[in-house]
């Protein structure tokens, strides 16, 4: 029996909730952003950096967070295996945002 990973992302209600929860990160973390570019208020080069990877990495802990379980309930993971590879995902998000504090050590709010 041959797998395809790809077909974990067929499904209609996963594509409209990755796309919800993007939509969702993008208004959250993006909005004061711009709100603040319209009232002509400074935004830092760190402020947006830091919402644009967030924006992708949430959608990637979102994305591969669903193949996951998507995988666990289809038998091609074991549970402590969808679990490891969350923990996985979530730290290297953790990780990555303070690599991001450190490039711009000096327009850190």
């Amino acid at each position: 029996m041959s797998f395809d990973w790809t077909s974990l992302f067929t499904s209609p209600a996963l594509v409209r909730t990755l796309l919800t929860n993007w939509a969702i990160w993008l208004v959250l973390l993006g909005g004061p952003l711009v709100w603040k570019l319209l009232k002509g208020q400074p935004v830092t080069r760190h402020a947006w950096l830091r919402a644009a990877w967030s924006v992708v990495a949430i959608g990637c802990v979102v994305a591969f967070g669903n193949a996951a379980f998507d995988a666990g309930k289809q038998g091609l993971m074991s549970i402590p295996a969808c679990i490891l590879l969350l923990a996985g995902v979530f730290a290297a998000y953790a990780g990555s945002t303070h690599l991001l504090d450190r490039w711009y050590p000096e327009e850190r709010p």
